[in-house]
């Protein structure tokens, strides 16, 4: 599931190409692929074992979920979210 399935749902489905946005629908497209974006973030204090990282993945995670199931969708917030939570977790993890 990518992100940029879902600003292509249409498309994607007009043209037969099976994503996870399409195979969910225009509704629970984006919360399928919102909900896989959180849970990506909540990983990465959990495989490297560091818990202060928490402080970083969940407001990103929850803030990666609200901006995929916002209508209207605008992709450049998600990587806003993206470059703000590699920021915050290289300098929570440099300091443990």
């Amino acid at each position: 599931a990518t992100l940029k399935d879902i600003k292509d749902i249409e498309g994607d489905g007009a043209a037969g190409v099976r994503t996870l946005a399409t195979v969910c629908g225009p509704v629970w497209g984006p919360r399928a692929i919102g909900l896989c974006v959180a849970i990506g973030h909540a990983l990465v204090p959990l495989l490297l074992g560091r818990p202060l990282l928490w402080f970083v993945a969940i407001p990103c995670g929850v803030a990666s979920y609200y901006f995929a199931t916002r209508t209207p969708y605008h992709e450049r917030y998600l990587f806003y979210v993206y470059f703000v939570s590699i920021i915050g977790y290289l300098l929570l993890y440099s300091t443990v």
